[in-house]
């Protein structure tokens, strides 16, 4: 019986990507100077939350086998990283 098979390859934005890598920077960052900081992350690593998440915008949609989606921080680390902006550790 024959056995069809579908590929399909994701991409991510560069813009994207720089952008993670980026926000992740000033956490390694502040954790390296702030124990409290260092304990958030660790906290939510230990926790098992979502750390990174992929974003469609208005939906997926793919073409040629191809699906284009945006990379972020979850809401957690979102949280730490405003704090560190702000000050507020």
């Amino acid at each position: 019986m024959p056995h069809d098979s579908l590929t399909l390859t994701i991409r991510l934005p560069d813009d994207s990507v720089r952008r993670v890598k980026a926000d992740l920077e000033v956490l390694r960052l502040a954790a390296e100077r702030s124990p409290e900081v260092r304990d958030r992350l660790q906290g939510l690593i230990d926790s098992g939350a979502q750390l990174l998440r992929f974003h469609t915008e208005g939906g997926a949609a793919v073409r040629a086998g191809e699906l284009w989606v945006d990379l972020e921080l979850a809401d957690g680390l979102r949280d730490v990283l405003a704090a560190v902006r702000a000050g507020d550790r």
